[in-house]
């Protein structure tokens, strides 16, 4: 769902819009990517300030309360969270503090760096408005933030250092349009990270459940292989009927309705914009009485398009679903 920028008609407090945006929502909020159009329109936006007003106002702390839930939701697993990142064009972030004891969430309206200590050192950064890449940027490690306290009002001022600093620098970025990638100064294959692409690869098979490709598939698929795979879908309903050489129906259906198990063998990166991963899918069907079933690996080939790891093509399966569709009477 793509969501639209926010922006602030009342100079004392929320816009019926905003209020909306926050209360139309469960406590795991949309998080805006830079493959979708407009949600970019909206990272690379300047957020606004927010009145004294605002921030005490309570639905202040339920933006905070679901910010802090979506950033540490499964699915996205962060350390920081910034406004525009759920649509919000408000200068507020949420971050987790590693450098204090229990490491707790914690939000932080109109904060600004008010002082760099110049001790700056390259580390490997991701976001999760830019999925499955990683780069290496330059960032202090020595701080200082101003911020409007929320339990006060009053503006405060904070020393941060470490790694806890950089995810400040990060977050505060997005408030004024910037994403790490604008900093990254190394592009090296080996900062990509492979847990990501795994991720991304298990996503798309829960996308496709009993030989149905959905809308959603072709977030990870290059348009000629949605289409081409959209038509392979029309598979026989029997596991039967279906070889063994048809990797592609094994992969993403599990074999006609079992549950596949995915395990990442081996990852590689030939150039920045490709990579070659190996998987092995194991049959569950437990939920229908049995249990393992085959286990078979697969070479599957990415290709990065616009900050976006997708699925550019199964070794050796593409020739077999041009023949299935050729023995239809279906040309590509």
């Amino acid at each position: 769902m793509a969501m639209m920028a926010i922006g602030c008609n009342n100079a004392d407090n929320w816009t019926a819009e905003e209020r909306a945006l926050i209360e139309g929502q469960g406590e795991v909020m949309h998080v805006t990517k830079i493959d979708n159009e407009a949600d970019l329109a909206i990272l690379r936006s300047v957020s606004r300030d927010l009145p004294v007003e605002a921030v005490m106002d309570p639905i202040f702390a339920v933006l905070a309360d679901k910010m802090a839930k979506t950033m540490v939701a499964p699915e996205n697993d962060g350390v920081g969270i910034a406004g525009p990142q759920v649509g919000l064009l408000r200068r507020v972030i949420v971050v987790q503090r590693l450098d204090k004891e229990g490491e707790p969430c914690e939000v932080y309206p109109n904060v600004r760096i008010t002082r760099f200590g110049g001790k700056m050192e390259a580390g490997r950064e991701g976001c999760l408005s830019v999925p499955a890449r990683r780069g290496r940027v330059l960032r202090d490690r020595d701080i200082d933030i101003t911020y409007t306290n929320p339990a006060t009002g009053k503006d405060t001022t904070e020393h941060v250092e470490g790694f806890t600093a950089v995810i400040f620098q990060h977050e505060i970025d997005h408030l004024d349009g910037v994403l790490y990638i604008d900093k990254t100064y190394n592009d090296d294959p080996a900062l990509f990270d492979a847990e990501a692409v795994k991720g991304q690869i298990e996503s798309l098979c829960q996308f496709i459940p009993d030989h149905g490709l959905s809308d959603n598939a072709a977030y990870y698929l290059t348009p000629s292989y949605y289409d081409l795979y959209n038509r392979c879908f029309e598979l026989p309903k029997d596991p039967d009927d279906i070889g063994d050489g048809e990797f592609l129906y094994y992969f993403v259906s599990g074999n006609g309705g079992a549950k596949p198990i995915f395990q990442m063998e081996e990852i590689s990166f030939p150039d920045k914009e490709n990579a070659i991963a190996k998987i092995r899918v194991t049959e569950d069907w437990s939920e229908f009485g049995g249990g393992l079933g085959d286990s078979r690996t697969g070479t599957l080939k990415l290709v990065l398009q616009d900050g976006f790891w997708k699925i550019d093509d199964w070794d050796g399966t593409r020739a077999l679903c041009e023949e299935y569709l050729k023995e239809k009477g279906q040309t590509l």
